[in-house]
């Protein structure tokens, strides 16, 4: 877990210390004599959670920074104090307080603000929010109100995140790092932009696999039935997207087996005991999937959080031969 949390009156610092909790930009300020901020961060499970506040100024993600070091991430801007623009590739919108977008790292953009400030940004790897271009096209010519209903709770649950997150443990901050994301989803499922109707049935669909990463039968097939769409019409609205239905379960699966890894009630239980509650029957299996996915195998996790908790399929059992990793949609897409 990365943390940053930093008052200056640097330029130079200021711009290294956006650079570091998010992804290389270009700060630039009418008055350095006069410049001040304060910078709180909190990387948890690759999502960055920060808050910025400062004085006026133009943010800018280059042609070449995004060259130099791509990032597929999504960056949610939820305006706390201030007016903004905010302006990547042919879109522009104007935020006021209580106003959140959405823009992608993954091409350039000048963000404005306008005036001293202060705004929390939520960085996301695109494989954990699925969110097609239509959907961010929209909400980045219609920003998003976060005044009542569900936008107010999201807005209310992140405002202290950038601080708490770094009292938290590790499992913890996990687990409140999922229920923002939850809270977003609902966020962009209850309030559609005009002609988003298939977005927003996807982020539907998104909840519902989140509710229910632990039922064996949980498939396309199930999936489709559920919503009474066509399995091919389910693969479809995961176009774009950068994952597919089974890439998104089988991810979001393998975080709730990290989770519980690293959490100390789960102490006396195996890495196949807890594999198998998230459909990973085969302990060999899950170990590629999750070495792919994280760069570490299950039972490194576990030993550096819980060093003394069994790592075996069970006691006295040897894990089973590796078996072949297949990546690709079992669907056959």
């Amino acid at each position: 877990m990365l943390k940053v949390s930093t008052v200056t009156a640097d330029v130079d610092q200021y711009r290294e210390l956006i650079g570091k909790a998010a992804v290389p930009l270009q700060a630039e300020v009418n008055r350095p004599e006069s410049f001040r901020a304060a910078v709180e961060a909190c990387e948890v499970d690759e999502v960055t959670v920060m808050r910025v506040a400062s004085v006026e100024q133009l943010v800018r993600r280059t042609p070449t920074g995004c060259r130099s070091d791509p990032a597929d991430l999504f960056k949610i801007l939820v305006q706390r104090s201030g007016r903004s623009s905010l302006e990547q590739q042919d879109r522009r919108s104007f935020l006021a307080p209580r106003m959140v977008t959405v823009y992608h790292t993954g091409a350039p953009y000048r963000v404005a603000q306008l005036s001293d400030f202060v705004a929390d940004a939520v960085l996301i790897p695109r494989s954990r929010l699925p969110m097609g271009d239509d959907v961010l096209d929209s909400l980045q010519r219609h920003p998003l109100s976060v005044d009542r209903g569900a936008g107010a709770l999201f807005s209310s649950y992140l405002a202290d995140l950038p601080v708490r997150l770094g009292e938290c443990s590790e499992e913890s901050a996990s687990r409140c790092v999922n229920l923002l994301l939850e809270l977003l989803e609902v966020v962009l499922a209850d309030t559609p932009p005009p002609a988003r109707s298939g977005s927003a049935l996807r982020l539907s669909i998104l909840n519902w696999i989140n509710r229910h990463l632990g039922d064996e039968d949980l498939r396309p097939a199930t999936i489709a039935a559920v919503y009474g769409i066509s399995v091919r019409y389910l693969h479809r609205l995961f176009e774009g997207t950068g994952t597919s239905v089974s890439g998104y379960i089988r991810g979001q699966r393998l975080r709730q087996v990290r989770r519980d890894l690293t959490d100390p009630g789960n102490r006396d239980r195996t890495i196949a005991a807890i594999g198998a509650c998230w459909g990973f029957s085969d302990p060999a299996h899950l170990s590629r999937l999750f070495r792919v996915e994280f760069g570490l195998t299950p039972s490194d996790v576990r030993h550096a959080a819980l060093p003394q908790a069994p790592d075996r399929c069970e006691a006295g059992a040897e894990f089973p031969g590796a078996q072949e990793l297949v990546r690709a949609d079992p669907t056959g897409r």
